[in-house]
């Protein structure tokens, strides 16, 4: 550790060697010291010693810059922070485990980026701050609750440290997504994986689940559908339903699925028309899907060139770097049309057909017991 004045003495022999000696050794170590160097020049580089910082003094001569802060301890950068004119963005590269990598903050408040590669079980590999401090984005580590593998959480709409909660864990977890609002249990579950419910709505007062075999149901067994007068018109009183609900209760069968069967040979019955019947005695009342096949096609990137999954190993090539081996195709999923279709029923229509023609077969036994009274 030198400073110098970088004036050199007007002197002869040992004692200007001297002088020169000094100045060479203030720069060799970039006038390092716990304090400033007694004389200091514009664009001077200086690096204190006591905070371990690198410095370089600005152009009008009046403050030094912070440049890098150096771990002494464990002889490697610390971490670097730019911030530009009217601004605190500060971009900081961290130590790997002191908890951040990189972090991106504009004025300390909280609104910024943070990145940790090295996080730890339930810490955050990535934070995204949104509004304010506890406004974020997570991206975490294994170890979360429900013991996933990663998961990501926001907390997008109300600036509260347990706001919305998306959350994506591993499968068998009991929780593909979640997603919670302040954890009050106001949540969404979907789960591909779960022998039970495929997805869950929690509302405050009442539940809706889909079931693995297709099935909905619900808290209050109550199905709804806007109907204001207000979204309407041309409101006239409907015909009668009699003949189209008594040829639909000719067709009702008991049937079983074919791909429950081919699973399982005891597969329970159903109950229901078939579309095919249904659409010859009343043909709005059935419609079609396309249908679609999946199949895996290999990844490119954007010049068209196949992708394939990189595994950096243990062994180093000649110079000294690790070498990278090249292992299975990335292959991604997509979907195209088979050409043909898949027949639906509108059951729901059906049912109001059913109110309909039991209207009209209460008129008539009205009638009929008019008739009797004598």
């Amino acid at each position: 550790m030198s400073q110098h004045d970088m004036d050199l003495i007007n002197a002869d022999g040992a004692a200007f060697r001297a002088d020169l000696n000094l100045a060479l050794k203030a720069l060799a170590s970039t006038s390092s010291g716990d304090g400033d160097p007694g004389t200091m020049y514009a664009n001077q580089l200086y690096y204190e010693t006591d905070t371990n910082v690198l410095k370089i003094r600005n152009e009008a001569n009046d403050a030094w810059i912070d440049i890098l802060t150096l771990d002494q301890a464990g002889d490697k950068l610390d971490h670097i922070t730019l911030t530009p004119t009217g601004n605190s963005v500060g971009f900081t590269v961290v130590n790997v485990g002191t908890g951040d990598g990189i972090v991106i903050d504009q004025d300390g408040n909280g609104v910024g980026l943070r990145i940790d590669s090295e996080a730890t079980n339930q810490s955050s590999i990535m934070v995204l701050a949104i509004a304010t401090a506890t406004q974020v984005v997570d991206i975490i580590n294994a170890g979360v609750a429900g013991g996933g593998t990663s998961c990501v959480r926001g907390n997008l709409s109300n600036g509260s440290s347990s706001g919305n909660c998306f959350i994506a864990l591993n499968a068998g977890t009991g929780n593909g997504m979640f997603l919670d609002q302040d954890g009050n249990g106001i949540a969404l579950r979907i789960d591909s994986e779960s022998t039970t419910d495929i997805a869950n709505f929690d509302g405050a007062t009442g539940d809706c689940n889909i079931k693995t075999d297709g099935d909905l149901e619900n808290t209050n067994n109550a199905y709804g559908v806007i109907s204001d007068r207000k979204l309407k018109r041309d409101e006239i009183l409907s015909g009668s339903q009699w003949d189209d609900v008594k040829a639909i209760a000719g067709i009702v069968k008991k049937y079983r699925l074919r791909a429950l069967v081919e699973k399982d040979a005891d597969a329970p019955f159903h109950i229901g028309p078939v579309a095919q019947d249904l659409e010859l005695i009343s043909p709005g009342l059935v419609y079609e899907n396309d249908d679609y096949e999946e199949y895996q096609v290999q990844a490119e990137d954007k010049d068209g060139d196949p992708l394939f999954e990189m595994t950096t190993t243990s062994l180093l090539d000649e110079n000294e770097r690790p070498i990278v081996r090249q292992g299975d195709p990335i292959m991604l999923t997509e979907r195209r049309k088979l050409g043909t279709t898949t027949k639906g029923v509108k059951a729901s229509i059906i049912y109001m057909k059913a109110v309909k023609a039991l209207g009209e077969a209460m008129e008539r036994i009205e009638a009929l017991e008019a008739r009797a009274v004598p």
